[in-house]
């Protein structure tokens, strides 16, 4: 499976390192039967929209993934 974002830093002044999502993979009745964190980014600039591309192996019965925003550190 292909995750293809963006995610866009609204701060003024902070950037964030180690920008991570994190992945729910749904089967065909909705139900999560699968869960990752993934970086997506190495680091984001204020007021900056960055685009990920990311390669994951989901599980077989797979029919939707729900990707969220998880965590990122922010950096002076």
């Amino acid at each position: 499976m292909i995750i293809d974002g963006r995610i866009t830093d609204y701060a003024t002044l902070a950037k964030f390192k180690d920008v991570t999502i994190q992945v729910f993979y749904q089967n065909a009745k909705g139900e999560i039967i699968s869960k990752e964190k993934l970086v997506a980014l190495d680091l984001i600039k204020p007021n900056q929209t960055a685009a990920f591309k990311i390669a994951t192996p989901a599980p077989d019965s797979t029919r939707k993934a729900v990707v969220k925003l998880f965590d990122a550190t922010g950096v002076k």
